[in-house]
């Protein structure tokens, strides 16, 4: 809950972040989970599977809103809090243009799109309050010179508040084609946009119990620690894919999408301040910084199975999606833009952790699992 002052850098947890996308951008997927990898003619499974261009049979446009609710729950010691979050997002717009070929040529229809998805949201709120023993003020790496461990048997009151936002958002530039309604394939350019950002707010209030006891060598009344993290970036990858029509209405879908090249700028600001009883103010800290990296991310492999059910007066289908992310393909880059040798024993150490601690990670619609052997870097993943 507490970030060191002076000490940015990144994390597991920031790899893995911009690494994930999902496959929520408009309506339909959304109302699949996401699962539409060997359906197609839906242009947000295009930044999932190219090939399911080659189902569209004329153009289209479209436009998707929407909104998204989350709800987090934190608890300190005996006290719980339930915080709930509504944000309104902007999640597509692209154009598909479709070509029909009337020859008896084998492939007998061409489509091309272009557009925008949103591929991740990052909006996330969470508030902690309560009171136990120790203080954010015995940590010797943020504050020196004075004694504040006299009250270390003390409970004191405490705040944090856990504010995310931001979205990940492609440009995309794809083609496909159709052939003989059998084998259908596709090629995309996709550039993601990165904007993310987290303020976290922590307090602490001392009680009567540290304010009036006279054997406390030093008392405060209040501390505020606050932190403001933002990270802005544009980067390139590129996708292939294929569907396979097979009898029985069963389709079968295979994607590939290449590692991301990303350049990432952070922006960071710390504020401290500690207030005695009399509103004395001690250890204030105002730092801001910003640091410029490159970011690699994974590998991934798709593989989708569907099947359409139904007759003249109603129809529908099943699929399911089944991701393989090499995550031990990540790599930070400090040393393009850095020359300090602060910074480049930074990035081999990121860089070994990211190689030491994470493994391939499988996701499929409703639920996601990665393979990690210490920590729990996300909220909403299972790690093993």
């Amino acid at each position: 809950m507490i970030f060191p002052l002076y000490l940015v850098s990144q994390n597991i947890e920031d790899a893995l972040r911009f690494s994930r996308t999902e496959n929520f951008s408009t309506a339909r997927s959304m109302g699949v989970a996401g699962s539409f990898g060997a359906m197609g003619a839906d242009f947000g499974a295009i930044s999932y599977n190219p090939a399911t261009l080659g189902n569209y049979w004329k153009g289209e446009m479209v436009f998707s809103l929407g909104t998204q609710s989350t709800k987090s729950f934190g608890q300190l010691e005996n006290n719980g809090a339930t915080t709930y979050d509504q944000a309104f997002t902007f999640d597509n717009i692209g154009l598909v243009s479709n070509w029909k070929n009337i020859t008896k040529e084998k492939i007998i229809s061409k489509s091309f799109a272009i557009g925008l998805n949103s591929v991740a949201s990052y909006n996330y709120d969470l508030n902690v309050e309560g009171s136990n023993q120790g203080s954010i003020l015995e940590d010797s790496d943020l504050f020196s010179g004075v004694d504040y461990t006299s009250f270390s048997d003390f409970k004191i009151n405490k705040l944090q508040r856990i504010k995310e936002s931001g979205s990940q958002k492609e440009l995309l530039f794809a083609y496909g084609q159709n052939h003989n309604d059998m084998l259908l394939w596709g090629v995309s350019v996709g550039i993601p946009f990165i904007n993310y950002s987290t303020e976290r707010d922590y307090f602490e209030t001392a009680p009567d119990a540290v304010i009036n006891n006279p054997d406390v060598d030093f008392y405060f009344k209040n501390v505020q620690y606050s932190t403001a993290y933002s990270t802005v970036g544009v980067g390139v990858n590129f996708k292939a894919g294929a569907i396979a029509k097979l009898p029985a209405k069963t389709r079968v879908g295979l994607s590939v999408h290449t590692p991301s090249m990303m350049k990432l700028k952070d922006d960071y600001n710390e504020y401290l301040e500690v207030k005695t009883i009399n509103f004395w103010i001690f250890d204030t800290i105002d730092y801001e910084g910003y640091f410029d990296y490159n970011l690699k991310t994974p590998w991934k492999f798709i593989g989708s199975v569907g099947k359409i059910f139904g007759n003249e007066n109603i129809g529908g289908f099943v699929n399911m999606d089944a991701e393989y992310i090499s995550n031990s393909g990540m790599k930070f880059n400090y040393h393009k833009y850095s020359s300090s040798t602060d910074d480049l024993d930074a990035e081999e150490e990121i860089n070994d952790k990211l190689q030491k601690d994470l493994k391939g990670a499988f996701k499929y619609p409703g639920r996601s699992r990665t393979c990690n052997k210490e920590i729990q870097a996300e909220r909403w993943s299972c790690f093993l």
